[in-house]
């Protein structure tokens, strides 16, 4: 089972949508061309939106925000550098339509 959701610092749980499987190849597609970065990056918080996350059976999760994706797994974590921004492209665009308005309303 593979969900998309967004990183939204506000107090109340994230909200998440359920990715069809053609988009979640596409997006391990992307995440397999995309160059490997040495270094860690520095994370920060920040109140609102920060970026957005894709989770496959609870085991593997890639979260993307700046232009960097980490995806954590049991045997370790991996960052990529998402230069074009298509991963969380493609990952936002496959939320259905409405959510993003739907959220600003509540």
């Amino acid at each position: 089972m593979w969900l998309g959701g967004i990183l939204i610092f506000s107090g109340k749980p994230n909200p998440t949508w359920p990715i069809d499987k053609k988009t979640a190849e596409k997006l391990e597609q992307i995440w397999n061309s995309l160059r490997q970065l040495s270094e860690k990056p520095q994370t920060k918080s920040v109140l609102g939106y920060n970026g957005c996350f894709l989770k496959k059976d609870g085991n593997h999760i890639w979260v993307v925000n700046e232009k960097i994706v980490t995806l954590q797994t049991k045997y370790g974590i991996k960052s990529r550098l998402d230069k074009n921004g298509k991963f969380e492209e493609l990952l936002r665009n496959s939320a259905p339509s409405g959510f993003f308005e739907n959220l600003i309303e509540k």
